[in-house]
């Protein structure tokens, strides 16, 4: 039910199913899987669900979500829950950060096959990847420079969508919000909001800087 791209969703309902070891005792009850990941459980107010065992004999609300024995969620076992509210499990994202560099010029060799020597301007690549099924938002990398760079030529902090080229990046700088400035120490690159992915197709993004080093 719903539109596709907009608020698709699949709903399972139980209705009025007996507890295992208790007749009198009935459930009705929703699981909401939405087309963005969102998991949520719906319990009807006049369900048993909201029962413990310390209280009615019985076992009360068991609730969460598992993968794996070694991936799962517990959001209450064997406790009374507010049967009023939902429990909603939303998507996480998967984050993987690498780093690399090149050197664009020197004080020799200027643009052509420069090297990594002292007055040489590197350029780092750093690069954010999402793989899970959930938006990562406000995302933020700190990178703090040793003593083998001039940190007053610290420059161009710029992010881009896709896989990190160093050779393509453009002279203007458009780090986000909260990220650092020319000549600040550690940089922050502000990357703001990286889109849902998958370990197929991952969603990237990659924040570049200039230093100079000493």
């Amino acid at each position: 039910m719903g539109t596709a791209g907009v608020d698709l969703r699949f709903v399972v309902t139980w209705t009025d199913v007996r507890h295992y070891s208790n007749s009198a005792k009935r459930y009705t009850f929703q699981a909401v899987l939405y087309e963005d990941g969102k998991i949520r459980f719906r319990y009807l107010d006049s369900s048993d669900a909201d029962g413990t065992s310390a209280t009615t004999g019985d076992a009360g609300a068991t609730i969460g979500v598992q993968e794996s024995t070694a991936n799962y969620d517990q959001y209450s076992y064997d406790a009374a829950i507010n049967e009023a509210l939902d429990v909603v499990y939303y998507p996480k994202p998967i984050l993987a950060i690498t780093k690399s560099s090149c050197v664009i010029k020197d004080p020799v060799n200027n643009t052509t096959n420069p090297k990594r020597i002292p007055g040489s301007t590197i350029r780092y690549a750093v690069q954010v990847a999402n793989t899970g099924i959930g938006a990562a938002s406000n995302v933020l990398a700190t990178d703090s420079l040793n003593a083998n760079f001039e940190n007053s030529t610290i420059k161009n902090m710029q992010i881009q969508s896709g896989l990190c080229n160093c050779t393509g990046v453009t002279g203007a700088s458009n780090n986000g919000p909260s990220g650092s400035g020319n000549g600040t120490n550690p940089v922050i690159l502000d990357f703001g909001s990286v889109a849902k992915g998958t370990p197929v197709s991952p969603t990237r993004e990659c924040g570049y800087f200039e230093v100079d080093v000493k």
